[in-house]
């Protein structure tokens, strides 16, 4: 490394580098040093599994869970929630607007009504279902809202969402919900907490077909 002849120039084997000869200039480069200094503090100090995991939770969309009892804040671990469609009591009358129901041939009318026929609903339905599943245990408590979507069908009733425990039987769970509303399949979007997002998917009921 030597000072070539051109004032404020510093030559390394192969590289030429030209210092700062003004008062903007010299803040500029300290600026980028920072930077640069920065990146690898984030790099060798924060890069570590446990900090990574912790950032996902932040960017990843996730939820945290928390709880304030006895003017103390805690975070409930390992909860899970869960977020699915059921019907009510304006399903039907929304869906066989839709598709024109009426207007359908007597066949057609009798595949739409095995295929979607569970969807006739009326509150005190949707509130019994609310009821049982606190009193399964499946959840501690519930939230819904109204929602209309359209997938492979149009549907239009309400959207649950429900916060459940890690070790909740998902398959006890489906299979109250079928049973309960005599439904094909049932499709439920899992979420975990710090952002661990499950992937959303179509649950069949064994040995299901398709109708329609």
């Amino acid at each position: 490394m030597e000072n070539s002849g051109d004032k404020g120039t510093l030559k390394i084997p192969g590289v030429e580098i030209s210092l700062p000869s003004s008062l903007w200039s010299s803040l500029s480069f300290a600026v980028l040093c920072a930077c640069i200094t920065g990146c690898f503090a984030i790099f060798f100090i924060y890069a570590r599994p446990q900090n990574i995991e912790s950032i996902t939770g932040v960017l990843g969309g996730g939820f945290r869970t928390l709880s304030y009892e006895n003017q103390k804040i805690s975070e409930l671990h390992a909860r899970k929630q869960f977020q699915f469609f059921t019907p009510s009591a304006t399903s039907w009358v929304a869906k066989t607007n839709f598709y024109a129901y009426e207007s359908m041939a007597k066949e057609n009318r009798e595949k739409f009504d095995r295929k979607f026929g569970w969807q006739r609903a009326d509150e005190a339905k949707v509130e019994t279902f609310g009821k049982a599943i606190i009193e399964k245990n499946f959840t501690k408590g519930w939230r819904r809202y109204p929602v209309e979507g359209q997938g492979r069908n149009r549907d239009s009733g309400w959207w649950w969402v429900i916060t459940v425990d890690e070790n909740i039987d998902i398959k006890e769970f489906i299979h109250f919900y079928v049973d309960y509303w005599g439904a094909k399949e049932i499709f439920i979007e899992e979420f975990r907490n710090f952002g661990d997002e499950m992937p959303t998917g179509e649950i069949p009921v064994p040995d299901a077909k398709t109708i329609l």
